[in-house]
């Protein structure tokens, strides 16, 4: 989910948690990728005091950029991370940050560099990766947003203020940076604002910010992961922000992103891509309706269910998550039983755990307070997994 507004970027954790004993069906509380800030002189703002919660007892830790500080959740209220110290960044902004295998995170910095960290699960901490930060060269625009393939094998960043996309080979074991051979600049795109990459990695998406622009589409080649267009992209497909599900070849989008502040249309577009092309053609059905007009969206990592998040009829006011099951034949959607959830808080954007278990939810773009949700990865039913909250700033990443 990605989010075009500047932020003043530090890097700092956030872990939710939720005790073995109220597991069943989750209890109250916090990618995969979404405000005004509101961070004080007085720091991260935790309700329920100043204690603390060890990483290793924590289920979920959000990486997130808020005044370098840290957070838990830990029973029902949120608590500091203990021991945790966070890293220097070369830079100051990111529209969108990653973590690939739950081992490496990944920061663009806004400028014309990326910032690597390696997490140690055991206490949340991250270690600059050798290398770090790695450059990105011939930049036209900055490098602001960083993408995935769901191998881990390959990272694409892209800058939203022109047309470049760097790509890199992943080093599974330390998890450095290695450009790959191409040039990665691509005329006719106005700019790699958003980007997703087909559960078989052979094709990355990219929105460019307005659904008027068109989706452009590349292959990505195997070996070296270098991009090449697909014929006929940028593809018309009325859509600004994507996402691909991780477990079938559908790529789904809304008419518009955080950005335009209040969105209009009151639909959801599923495409289905060809395996072969990596063309995506609209299914049977599409586009599906929704109660409100959704500027994000995030489908579960089994890819059987898919959430909304907009603004109301009539704009000005965020309307209630809405739920969808996807059909793994057809793409089509059915909407969810009890959706929209109008009993769960509202929400700009919220990535999945890898699990699926747990949704982290920021409640406007510009990070007032953070909070999670569980979700049943069988029925896709909702549930608030804290009343607690905790002030942050976007953007964030997710792992359990």
């Amino acid at each position: 989910m990605s989010m075009r507004v500047r932020v003043l970027l530090s890097l700092v954790v956030v872990t939710a948690t939720l005790l073995l004993a109220h597991c069943g069906h989750y209890t109250c509380g916090a990618t995969f990728g979404n405000s005004s800030c509101s961070a004080s002189g007085s720091g991260l703002g935790v309700n329920g005091g100043g204690s603390t919660i060890s990483a290793g007892n924590a289920a979920m830790l959000v990486y997130f950029g808020d005044g370098l500080e840290a957070a838990g959740f830990g029973g029902s209220s949120f608590a500091s991370l203990a021991s945790y110290t966070a890293p220097t960044l070369s830079g100051n902004a990111a529209d969108q940050m990653t973590i690939v295998n739950k081992t490496f995170l990944y920061v663009p910095t806004g400028g014309t560099t990326i910032g690597a960290f390696n997490i140690t699960r055991s206490s949340g901490a991250l270690t600059p990766i050798t290398g770090s930060p790695f450059t990105v060269s011939g930049a036209f625009g900055t490098a602001d947003g960083a993408w995935s393939d769901p191998k881990g094998r390959f990272l694409f960043v892209g800058s939203e203020g022109g047309a470049n996309i760097w790509s890199f080979t992943i080093d599974q074991t330390t998890g450095a940076l290695t450009p790959t051979p191409g040039i990665g600049v691509f005329t006719g795109l106005s700019s790699a604002d958003i980007m997703t990459v087909d559960a078989s990695g052979k094709y990355l998406y990219v929105g460019q910010g307005f659904s008027s622009s068109g989706v452009a589409a590349f292959s990505i080649n195997q070996n070296t992961g270098d991009l090449t267009p697909i014929p006929g992209s940028p593809f018309n497909l009325g859509v600004a922000q994507i996402h691909a599900s991780l477990t079938g070849e559908f790529l789904l989008g809304v008419q518009q992103i955080q950005d335009a502040g209040s969105a209009t249309d009151q639909h959801i577009y599923v495409f289905s891509i060809n395996p072969n092309t990596g063309v995506p053609t609209a299914v049977t059905g599409s586009p599906f309706a929704t109660a409100s007009a959704p500027l994000d969206f995030a489908i579960s990592p089994n890819g059987n269910f898919v959430y909304t998040f907009g603004t109301s009829v009539g704009g000005g006011t965020l309307g209630p998550i809405e739920g969808f099951q996807i059909d793994s034949t057809t793409g089509a959607l059915t909407s969810l039983s009890g959706s929209p959830f109008g009993g769960l808080s509202t929400t700009s954007g919220c990535y999945f755990d890898q699990s699926g278990a747990y949704m982290a939810c920021i409640d406007l773009l510009f990070g007032q307070k953070m909070f999670v949700l569980g979700a049943s990865t069988s029925t896709g039913a909702l549930t608030n997994a804290a009343s607690n909250s905790v002030d942050v700033n976007f953007p964030f990443a997710v792992t359990d």
